[in-house]
């Protein structure tokens, strides 16, 4: 595969999550806030994950919903009840305080986004497992929440890839795994933004995902140069949650989505 198919073939299982107001009472331009939501198949339900951080942002504004946009058209993910909004992502409800969050998703508001950008599941009733051991390097994408622009009446929201080195083990029995790299010079992309989206490798010229991100680094902030740092400036980092149908169900389970 080229690294254009690669790069056309990541965006489709994801999408900018935005947290604004479902009624776009604020507007919608390129200052919106946005994380990266992921769709993924199970059992035959299509699903939304993002992060149980960006909900936990989202509740700050209680004007606000998670929203991803399509074709001019707004879906949000929420209910409404007497009190207004109420967001239909679930969080992970377990001991080690997993940052993930899920929601239904139907295969017709997938329609509604995919537009002129076909969009569609991670399938995990597909899955093909990777060879762990065998795993190098990785790439997470996502949308940063500084890299949207105006076109005419359209907001558009860059995706990024963050390539880096596993430097943590990964397997089925590993939750989480870290990938890490030094640049030749500071990357000009913040990472805040990013958190929820997919993470992939490449094997026998097959994209394979691996997981779902939940922290980055740059995020965007001013890195002060120091020596006692963990992280310099030229460094790139991203934290993810293994991804496996069996730890996609436990997710299922804590989020009380289980059939």
């Amino acid at each position: 595969m080229s690294e254009k198919s690669i790069s056309k073939m990541m965006n489709m299982y994801c999408a900018p999550l935005f947290l604004q107001n479902a009624f776009l009472a604020e507007g919608h331009n390129a200052e919106s806030v946005n994380a990266t939501a992921t769709f993924v198949r199970r059992k035959g339900h299509l699903y939304i994950v993002t992060c149980r951080h960006v909900k936990e942002h989202m509740a700050k504004n209680e004007s606000w919903s998670a929203n991803i946009h399509g074709n001019r058209v707004l879906i949000p993910l929420n209910t409404w009840s007497e009190a207004g909004a109420v967001s239909t992502l679930q969080d992970i409800d377990d001991l080690g305080g997993t940052d993930i969050c899920i929601s239904y998703f139907s295969e017709y508001h997938l329609e509604l986004v995919s537009g002129s950008k076909p969009k569609k599941p991670i399938n995990l009733d597909k899955y093909l497992e990777p060879n762990w051991k065998d795993i190098n390097l990785c790439c997470a994408v996502g949308f940063p929440d500084k890299e949207k622009s105006e076109i005419e009446t359209n907001v558009a929201s860059s995706m990024i890839e963050v390539t880096a080195e596993l430097v943590s083990p990964i397997n089925p029995k590993n939750p989480m795994f870290a990938l890490q790299s030094k640049l030749p010079q500071p990357s000009r992309y913040g990472f805040s933004g990013i958190s929820g989206g997919p993470i992939f490798c490449v094997e026998n010229d097959r994209l394979m995902p691996i997981g779902i991100t939940f922290e980055g680094a740059p995020s965007g902030r001013p890195i002060a140069s120091s020596g006692d740092s963990f992280l310099q400036p030229e460094d790139i980092m991203v934290r993810g949650y293994t991804l496996t149908p069996e730890i996609f169900d436990e997710w299922l389970y804590s989020a009380g989505l289980t059939d």
